[in-house]
């Protein structure tokens, strides 16, 4: 969850509810969701079927066992105090609807997606454009970035809603700063490693000495 940059179709207006607010959107694949969502049926009356025949599927070993029957006949391998089905399973998966699901194009826009998504800025024909708009106008939330924030978004394409790091909290539109101390230290480190390979190398050369022409001659 967090905020995120989306290639949208162009001029693209994302959809509103009736009273006026925008509808929430996935960007997913429709096509690979509804794949999803039948895997997960047929999964769903497979294990209907092992219910009726007096087996319940366990997640621990990963297979189908059987359950405790009402006789008590059957050894007690794992027991459901659940007296139909769809107490223990739940009801049938419903199918994802195509209407919650947003096209792809080549323009580029700012979202949130602690929901499924709502946009946050206008949708632009760049990158460059819409670092522009966000440095230029509060976004549909209210939030004020810097050029460097904006750069930052744009260019990470995603962020979350919030890191905490030392007990310093950076929301979205500050999340470029603690990179920015990250790259710093990155980079003493850095520093510090090369001084000291320096060193060693130097040490370890020291103890020898390269020999002249005429001190070979000498030893000959």
């Amino acid at each position: 969850m967090g905020r995120e940059i989306r290639r949208v179709p162009i001029n693209w207006s994302h959809p509103k509810k009736k009273n006026g607010s925008y509808r929430p959107l996935s960007q997913y694949n429709f096509i690979g969701i509804y794949k999803d969502w039948e895997d997960d049926l047929k999964k769903w009356y497979e294990r209907y079927d092992k219910w009726q025949k007096g087996f319940i599927y366990s997640w621990k070993k990963e297979c189908f066992v059987m359950k405790m029957s009402l006789s008590g006949r059957h050894e007690i391998i794992e027991t459901s105090s659940y007296d139909n089905y769809t107490e223990y399973a739940g009801d049938p998966p419903s199918p994802p609807n195509p209407d919650d699901f947003m096209p792809k194009g080549k323009w580029y826009q700012f979202y949130e997606n602690v929901s499924e998504g709502t946009p946050l800025s206008p949708p632009f024909r760049t990158k460059e454009e819409l670092s522009n708009w966000l440095c230029s106008n509060k976004d549909f939330w209210g939030v004020k970035r810097d050029k460097e924030a904006a750069d930052f978004i744009v260019n990470e394409g995603w962020c979350p809603s919030g890191i905490l790091v030392n007990g310093i909290h950076y929301k979205p539109e500050e999340q470029h700063l603690l990179r920015k101390k990250l790259n710093a230290i990155k980079k003493k480190e850095a520093i510090w490693i090369k001084s000291k390979l320096g060193k060693n190398i130097g040490r370890e050369r020291s103890p020898e000495k390269e020999l002249t022409g005429d001190q070979i001659k000498k030893d000959e």
